[in-house]
């Protein structure tokens, strides 16, 4: 457990440098996206940003909530990215199968502490933008704790809807971290049976190949799942005497749990089958 605790330490310390470089960008483009349009416009508006978000778009309160939300999603795909890169550089790196802990325990670690990296960025962009957005509040003449309590979900029985979004997040990260791996890992071990595997290009050819397939295949089970759950379940009325159909959070999200188990037990199957042996070499 020490050795867990310390290398999680580790791990994450080098990855909210990451977390705070991207928030840093992210700030000075919300900085001048913001004074930039306050100058060139002496209303504020952008449409192109705070209209996408808010439905209105003619004053800086809106501008600004708008900013931030756009440049927090834009932030949270970079921060991503930056994620899977640092998460496969541990995995493959020579340094860290000294460490002393077997490689799947490595891959533990090294998921358990992106985790805990997106919560950092996540809980930060929050608070960021609650401040944002309290003087589209006071602009709009309205309850600030009050609209806090209906994002929550609490008192408006939106509670478990609200739990089941944070589900979603973290599992969509997970699967992300747990497929870019599998990813990795499988190309490699694919590249090292074949002639002149060693080439920079064929690893890239074949990561390249392994990751189309890898999507195309969760994309199309997601495609058959949700076909199926819309032909032999229910449908919602709308007004109109209109029929949509739903697609419920929860299958989402147990969609999610089973592409992490099924990319994490290749993960560690090939962890353990062709990654660990190395170490006693």
């Amino acid at each position: 457990m020490g050795v867990f605790k310390s290398l999680t330490r580790q791990l994450f310390v080098q990855k909210r440098h990451y977390a705070n470089l991207v928030l840093l960008i992210e700030a000075f483009a919300i900085i001048f996206v913001f004074f930039t349009s306050v100058i060139t416009d002496p209303k504020g508006t952008q449409q192109s940003i705070s209209n996408f978000f808010m439905g209105i778009g003619q004053d800086w309160p809106e501008l600004l909530v708008g900013s931030v939300i756009l440049f927090s999603i834009f932030a949270d795909m970079i921060f991503c990215g930056l994620l899977c890169w640092q998460n496969e550089r541990v995995n493959s790196s020579q340094s860290w199968q000294l460490v002393p802990a077997s490689t799947n325990q490595v891959w533990l670690i090294n998921l358990f502490s992106s985790l805990l990296a997106c919560a950092y960025i996540f809980i930060i962009q929050l608070v960021v933008g609650f401040f944002s957005a309290i003087p589209f509040e006071i602009d709009r003449h309205r309850n600030l704790w009050l609209d806090l309590k209906k994002v929550i979900g609490i008192g408006n029985n939106d509670f478990w809807t609200t739990l089941q979004t944070l589900e979603f997040l973290v599992a969509m990260v997970l699967l992300i971290f747990t497929m870019v791996t599998f990813v990795n890992y499988s190309s490699k071990t694919i590249s090292e049976v074949l002639p002149n595997g060693n080439t920079n290009w064929i690893k890239l050819l074949v990561f390249a190949i392994v990751a189309v397939i890898c999507v195309y295949l969760c994309l199309s089970i997601n495609h058959h799942l949700t076909n199926y759950y819309i032909q032999n379940t229910y449908l919602v009325r709308k007004n109109g005497g209109e029929f949509i159909y739903e697609n419920p959070m929860w299958l989402e999200n147990l969609e999610f749990i089973a592409g992490i188990i099924v990319f994490g037990g290749l993960d560690l199957w090939l962890g353990h089958k062709y990654w660990e042996p190395r170490k006693d070499r």
